[in-house]
């Protein structure tokens, strides 16, 4: 798929998302396990580098990160820890 990592995981703060780049800027949401979302990357770049910032305080848990472009859609998972 495009997202090819999620690192580190698990994670506290920062998590770095590589991604297949596109000819088009890329929108990556996190979601929790209700399916809620609780934050994404709001500048993300095609160059297939981008970093979402943990909330303080988001719960650990497992969520999910959707890499949506133009024309297509990968998720993946990442564990959060405090």
């Amino acid at each position: 798929g495009m997202l090819l990592s999620l690192s580190p995981t698990p994670a506290r703060a920062l998590v770095r998302i590589r991604y297949r780049p596109s000819a088009g800027a890329a929108t990556i949401d996190v979601f929790d396990g209700l399916g809620r979302r609780v934050g994404g990357v709001e500048e993300a770049v095609a160059d297939g580098e981008a970093e979402w910032a943990v909330p303080a305080g988001l719960a650990p848990g497992v969520y999910t990160v959707r890499l949506r472009t133009a024309t297509a859609e990968d998720t993946g998972s990442v564990v959060i820890v405090r």
